[in-house]
């Protein structure tokens, strides 16, 4: 549980990041809420979903485990695009929450040894001509637990293997596994060599979980449960259902956080500013320097001295000074001349701040192929003509301000 509220913390701490980055944060939302919705809902019950193409034989591995049929199987798939659940008798009542949570509607019950604590779901083909198909296929894999990849000897070399369904999904799993279905074809010495081929194009295509690939069970699914026993073994194997759960949401969890940081183009190994210490020095000494030759500290140097003398004139120097600091009050010149606060607020009279915003808009722009594609949109208006410019003016104007009258 310590590893979940810490998983699910940080993926809050990243969304607020990203949200103020005015990124896509809606993926990892629905993360976040999945995710706490889930930790209430059987949270000691695990959720396995066949996923597959047309005929790979994901029904028929289903008819096998439960020895009797409960989902039609054919080589042309039926018409319907929900998914079927198959649940212990035993259990199926408490797990109404869950089936809600899922949004499975059609439910066939067993009384299967060993299986009490897991939902096993036959979902529609990936590869279906109707596009219902695949999105109910999306919309139900984030609430799943375990994921079965099914495929069979003639197609597990297909695009749809190797495309962004499994490169999505892959990651945001803790437990999977992927079935090579319809191995009776095959003599004992090919389906060993299809079976290596197939960890390898894994191993080659697909990101590791854990710092491997999902393992590779065999099936004859047409045999009955004689061809499902690897899978059953395997099955058996997830004995603890909690630990299951938890270790989905957080994988769950990290994969969204890291989506998020790569829409950031932030990444832990080789992270770098965008702009290496010696390009920013350069852009800020040249950006100052723009920005004091319109301020004129110079000037105001004069106007500071003059100020003292005046003050100096008017209260020390004798009688003949007090004539001249009047003559001069009189005149206009000591408020020409010795007003140095006025003197900096009056910038504006002395140029613009174009040449400094230049200097700051170069610099970004030639990082600009280094930001993440999500932020530079963001990088480009804040960059754009007139943008930096008033900013600059905005802060001079602040600074100016602060500063006493003499």
């Amino acid at each position: 549980m310590t590893d979940i509220v810490a998983a699910l913390d940080a993926l809050s701490a990243g969304i607020a990041a990203a949200r103020a980055l005015d990124l896509d944060v809606e993926p990892a939302e629905l993360v976040h809420k999945e995710a706490t919705e889930r930790l209430g809902i059987a949270p000691d019950t695990y959720v396995l979903a066949l996923v597959g193409g047309t005929g790979v034989g994901k029904s028929t591995l289903l008819n096998a485990l439960a020895g009797e049929t409960v989902s039609p199987a054919s080589a042309r798939r039926p018409t319907t695009g929900r998914p079927v659940a198959w649940a212990s008798t035993d259990t199926v009542d408490d797990l109404r929450p869950l089936l809600e949570h899922l949004d499975v509607e059609s439910v066939r019950t067993h009384q299967q040894a060993g299986l009490g604590r897991v939902v096993v779901l036959d979902l529609p083909d990936v590869d279906s001509l109707d596009e219902t198909h695949r999105s109910a296929v999306e919309g139900i894999l984030p609430k799943v637990d375990v994921v079965a990849w099914v495929t069979d000897p003639e197609k597990y070399a297909d695009a749809v293997l190797h495309d962004d369904f499994l490169r999505t999904w892959m990651g945001r799993l803790d437990r999977q596994i992927v079935i090579l279905n319809k191995t009776d074809r095959l003599g004992p010495v090919a389906v060993r060599s299809v079976a290596a081929d197939l960890a390898h194009v894994l191993k080659r295509e697909l990101p590791a979980i854990h710092g491997k690939p999902p393992p590779v069970v065999r099936a004859a699914a047409i045999q009955g449960e004689a061809g499902v026993s690897e899978l059953r073994s395997w099955l058996a194997q997830a004995a603890d259902a909690k630990t299951v759960v938890a270790d989905r949401l957080v994988a769950s969890a990290r994969a969204a956080l890291a989506a998020l940081a790569a829409l950031a183009g932030v990444t832990v190994a080789g992270a770098a500013p965008l702009v290496n210490d010696t390009e920013r020095a350069i852009a800020i000494d040249r950006g100052v320097f723009e920005v004091l030759r319109v301020v004129d500290l110079s000037g105001a140097q004069r106007q500071a001295v003059a100020a003292t003398r005046a003050q100096a004139r008017w209260r020390g120097t004798g009688p003949i000074g007090l004539v001249t600091s009047v003559a001069y009050r009189l005149a206009g010149r000591e408020r020409r001349s010795a007003d140095p606060g006025g003197y900096l607020r009056t910038w504006r009279t002395r140029g613009t701040l174009t040449r400094a915003a230049d200097a700051v808009r170069k610099t970004i722009s030639d990082a600009m192929p280094n930001v993440a594609p999500g932020l530079r949109a963001r990088f480009a208006a804040a960059t754009e003509a007139g943008t930096l410019e008033r900013r600059l003016e905005t802060a001079l104007d602040r600074v100016v301000a602060r500063q006493p009258d003499l």
